[in-house]
Formats: C-alpha cells, sequence, structure tokens
C-alpha cells in the first residue's frame, strides 16, 4: 500500500499546473481554459502565479485496517520529511442506516499538530538555506552603493541575504521591491489592501483603469497581478536574464532596475500617495 502512494506521489510531483489543467480538462471533458478556471477557483486563487504547485507532495492511505509492517514503514518514510497519513474507516449498520467510523492512525491526532509544527520548521529552515545566498549580499550591496548618485530611494538601505530587498513608501502598505531571480529581475510595486480595507481597495480599483496611461509614462510593460487571497496587489516589471551574471556584468542589470525602479517611482508617487485613506 505505502509503495503504491509513493508511486502516485513521484507521478504527480512532476507535474505542472498547466498539466494539471490539461488532465482535469482530459478527465471531466471539458475545455482546459474551464478547466483552469475550476481549479483556480477551488484553489481560491486568482492567478497562476498564486496557485502554484509545493513542492512537497501529501499522501493519505486509507482503509479498514493497516498491518504493522505498513504503520512501521510509514512512521520512518515521515521521519525522512515525506507527509504520509493513515486514516481508518470502519463502517457500521445500525437500524437500516451505515456509519463510518474515521480514526486517524497516523500521526495520532495528540500529536498531529505538533509534528505539522516540526515538519513545518524544518521546511522553514530548508527554504532560507535556498534563498540565502552569499551572491545576493554582494548584488545588492553594489546596487544601493551604485544608485546613491542616482535617488534617495535606497539611502539607509541595509540590502539583503535573499533574492529581494524591500523599499518603503510614505503610504503606509505600499513599498517597491526589487528581486533577482535566475531568469529575470523585477522591479514591483506592493499594495497591502489589508490596511484600511474597502475603502482602499476602491481607491486602488480606480488607479487600476489608468493601467495603460501609467505604462506609456512609464515607457515600458507592466504587469498588475490581483492577489485576492493575500488581498494583495502587485505592477511588476520584467528584465529578462539568463542565468545569474557574473559579477563582470552585474553594472548593466544594476543600472536598468535602478533605471526602472526610478521611473516607477515618478510615476506612481503622486498616484500612491492619494491611496493614503482620509478619515
Amino acid at each position: 500500500m505505502e509503495l503504491q502512494a509513493i508511486r502516485y506521489a513521484a507521478m504527480v510531483s512532476s507535474m505542472t499546473l498547466d498539466q494539471v489543467f490539461q488532465a482535469y480538462a482530459s478527465d471531466h471533458d471539458c475545455d482546459p481554459e474551464e478547466a483552469r478556471t475550476e481549479i483556480l477557483s477551488f484553489l481560491g486563487q486568482d492567478t497562476e502565479e498564486a496557485g502554484a504547485l509545493s513542492d512537497p507532495v501529501r499522501a493519505i492511505l486509507v482503509s479498514a485496517d493497516f498491518s504493522t509492517e505498513v504503520t512501521t514503514a510509514v512512521l520512518w518514510l515521515n521521519k525522512q520529511g515525506l507527509s504520509i497519513r493513515c486514516v481508518r474507516l470502519r463502517p457500521f449498520r445500525a437500524e437500516g442506516s451505515v456509519f463510518v467510523e474515521v480514526t486517524q492512525i497516523i500521526p495520532l491526532p495528540e500529536a498531529a499538530e505538533y509534528e505539522v509544527k516540526m515538519r513545518e520548521a524544518e521546511k522553514e529552515k530548508q527554504r532560507s538555506a535556498k534563498t540565502v545566498n552569499p551572491l545576493f549580499e554582494t548584488f545588492w550591496t553594489s546596487l544601493i552603493e551604485r544608485a546613491e548618485a542616482k535617488t534617495p530611494l535606497l539611502i539607509d538601505h541595509k540590502g539583503s541575504l535573499t533574492s529581494s530587498i524591500y523599499i518603503p513608501t510614505q503610504v503606509p502598505g505600499v513599498r517597491y521591491a526589487l528581486r533577482l531571480m535566475e531568469n529575470q529581475a523585477r522591479i514591483i510595486l506592493l499594495i497591502d489592501l489589508k490596511t484600511d480595507g474597502e475603502k482602499k481597495l476602491e481607491m486602488v480599483e480606480k488607479l487600476l483603469t489608468r493601467h495603460k496611461e501609467m505604462e506609456t509614462a512609464f515607457g515600458d510593460s507592466l504587469q498588475w497581478i490581483y492577489l485576492n487571497s493575500k488581498a494583495e496587489r502587485r505592477l511588476r516589471h520584467f528584465i529578462p536574464i539568463d542565468g545569474y551574471p557574473p559579477e563582470s556584468d552585474w553594472a548593466v542589470l544594476q543600472d536598468k532596475m535602478i533605471d526602472a525602479l526610478i521611473r516607477l517611482d515618478q510615476v506612481f508617487k503622486k498616484p500612491i500617495e492619494e491611496l493614503t485613506v482620509k478619515i
């Protein structure tokens, strides 16, 4: 049983979200776009980026009973970082009705919350280890130094050990971000809608109607991302790159990122100040 579950998990672990849409469309005899809409709606997400598949695959084994061999194997596999649950279903008939007793065997209900917290803590350590890279610290330090003569936006910024640096604005809940990825650099405007509630959302929606006007003023393409699940709106500009550049090429990329940040701030400085909700 556990081996079959591992085989299924291995099969789906390499799937992309697009392949999930295709599989769903094939199984339900519908259009892939319809499948995409239904799946994202089910996930409570608005974009494919927000609904991206997570790396770990979870397995749930369901049976009327579990042998010692299975439970021993599952306990050991979970210690190796997998996420497998064993749920026992036992049906009963009473007065013409069928009842099913559902009992989680592994992990024990009393220990489930603790085990989940421990597993998440370990995953967070692994994620941090992946995002912390000596390259980032050096890259951002160099970029901030180059920006000093061009803009006050990064004055007193301490840099970062990760792939992103965040630049606050005078408006609560609004900030810029610079992000270095393996295939692109991103310049982002982040608007948190949790501050000031519905009034701020209404004002942001009006700002979105001016997208083309602001894109023209910026002088390049801008992409709005709607993240209702995070109560956030993002405006992004991409600079394509072919892998992390060698240090000898940093200056060219950094100048492009700084220039894009300055232009983004020039275009949106006044509009985002208008987002401050006056009570």
